[in-house]
């Protein structure tokens, strides 16, 4: 029970640590790097080393193809013409269809590439719904984050495999 305690506080910290530099990063710069679906990244780096879903290959490219298919079905739907669900506090049928296609498309590809990374599941939704701009400038940012994430949670992960055995 000590060593469950004791991974669990140091999975937390290092979580922390993470989001931290990665926030103050965005801070520095002035961009939004930090988005949702990186909190549940950094949870399977430090909490569950040992499963595909939280290796560096899985998290970039599983948030990358959320990006996407989020990205292509916004526009695929007229979805970048209407309101983010947020701002709206509605959901629009252009939204509705844009969440439903991206969240098909990404599981689809993801699970045909055999990527496992459940959390690239809400980078999908947040481009749909309109939480992330689905620009150049707005893709650029969400992948510099993604970026940041992976480099810092791979090594994290390591140090949690480390500690784990």
């Amino acid at each position: 029970m000590v060593h469950w305690r004791h991974r669990s506080l140091t999975a937390a910290a290092l979580s922390g640590m993470v989001l931290g530099t990665i926030g103050l990063l965005g801070w520095g710069i002035g961009q939004p790097l930090l988005i949702p679906s990186l909190g549940p990244s950094i949870y399977l780096h430090t909490l569950t080393p040992h499963l595909a879903s939280a290796r560096a290959g899985n998290t970039f490219l599983g948030h990358l193809i959320g990006l996407l298919t989020g990205v292509a079905a916004v526009y695929l739907t007229g979805a970048n013409i209407v309101p983010s669900v947020m701002s709206a506090e509605q959901l629009t049928w252009p939204r509705i269809a844009a969440a439903v296609i991206a969240l098909v498309s990404s599981v689809g590809i993801q699970a045909g590439l055999k990527i496992q990374h459940p959390p690239a599941a809400a980078t999908t939704l947040l481009v749909a719904l309109g939480a992330i701009d689905p620009t150049w400038h707005g893709i650029g940012t969400v992948l510099l984050g993604i970026s940041l994430l992976t480099i810092l949670g791979g090594g994290v992960r390591r140090f949690s495999l480390v500690r784990s055995d």
